[in-house]
């Protein structure tokens, strides 16, 4: 079945993905749970949108797919039917119409221990999963017959032992640790600590930095030249900062483009400008300033958010959510399309 550390893997990968298909959805459900690769969420909008979500979620990466099934009455989630009655939601058994219910038979080798705590921990298990005391006997019951035509004693099960009737929490089986208080001398904070400044600031070096004298806006938004909205700008922005979402301007004609990079911004714009230089026309920043009465010092440079060790699919999710807030999308920008250079 492959390594150990697998499932371990695909969870913290799939962390990592829900964080950005979420925080790039333009409508977000209520809850979203998720065990390895089932998930279980409320949608409180209407149905349109819950299909524009999934599509939404099913064009974020080349091969994560997600198949749905929804109602408005009931659904189910691994071994659990979750309905909606009376305004709250109830829970209940759900098995598989493929289910044999073969479990151990009597006749087994195995210690007699195992054999005989079949029918409790089973029955623990009805009891935490159906929320309706009916819906317990009733599965209790049906527990019974399976468990009798595996050749098991037909020992009635008490649904009224004090562990079924009110079965203990999960959370009640989490060991106590001893807390232990240290004292230790922490340095005091300056009365005025110094704020961080927001905004795209010039190098300490801009008499030599052709970046930073010829391209960077110096401010603390970023206007957009399509939509004439203005949003403030996220972190300290220099040429040195990396890991970083970019707008650049045109100071002829207004229209803008929006970019990512994991190098220094300094490097990435270097970039742009060489595809100017050289016109590489196939790309859209040198296309656009190689077009007549356009130079390269028609270029403004300003950083949009600096995303500090947060991970590349965050920063190519951001750039995605900015080229759409910011419409830089052609025709309205120099945007090709969402996610390309």
């Amino acid at each position: 079945m492959g390594t150990r550390m697998a499932p371990s893997f695909a969870c913290l990968f799939m962390s990592s993905l829900e964080e950005c298909m979420l925080s790039t959805a333009p409508c977000r459900p209520l809850i979203w749970w998720r065990y390895i690769d089932d998930i279980f969420f409320i949608w409180t909008s209407d149905e349109d949108s819950l299909l524009t979500f999934i599509n939404h979620i099913n064009s974020f990466h080349s091969t994560i797919k997600f198949t749905s099934d929804y109602s408005h009455q009931q659904v189910n989630f691994l071994d659990v039917t979750v309905r909606k009655e009376h305004g709250s939601l109830s829970t209940d058994l759900y098995t598989k119409p493929t289910d044999t219910h073969q479990y151990l038979h009597s006749s087994s080798c195995h210690p007699r221990h195992c054999k005989s705590g079949i029918a409790y921990s089973q029955a623990l298990r009805l009891r935490h999963i159906c929320s309706n005391n009916s819906s317990f006997i009733r599965h209790t019951d049906a527990l019974e017959k399976h468990l009798i035509a595996r050749g098991h004693s037909a020992r009635r099960i008490d649904s009224n032992e004090p562990s079924l009737k009110n079965p203990s929490s999960p959370t009640d089986d989490t060991p106590t640790y001893e807390t232990f208080y240290v004292r230790a001398a922490v340095p005091p904070l300056t009365s005025n600590p110094t704020p961080i400044q927001h905004g795209t600031f010039k190098c300490d070096r801009t008499s030599r930095c052709i970046v930073c004298s010829h391209h960077i806006v110096e401010s603390n938004s970023i206007t957009s030249h399509s939509m004439q909205l203005t949003h403030k700008t996220k972190g300290h922005i220099t040429c040195t900062t990396t890991n970083v979402i970019y707008l650049i301007s045109c100071r002829v004609c207004g229209i803008q483009y929006v970019g990512e990079t994991k190098t220094t911004l300094k490097k990435r714009f270097y970039g742009h400008r060489s595809t100017v230089n050289t016109m590489k026309t196939e790309t859209p920043v040198g296309e656009h300033f190689n077009l007549p009465n356009h130079t390269i010092n028609d270029m403004s440079l300003q950083g949009i958010e600096s995303l500090g060790s947060r991970p590349d699919l965050v920063r190519i999710s951001r750039e995605r959510l900015w080229m759409q807030r910011l419409r830089t999308i052609q025709p309205y920008g120099l945007n090709i399309q969402e996610g390309h250079d």
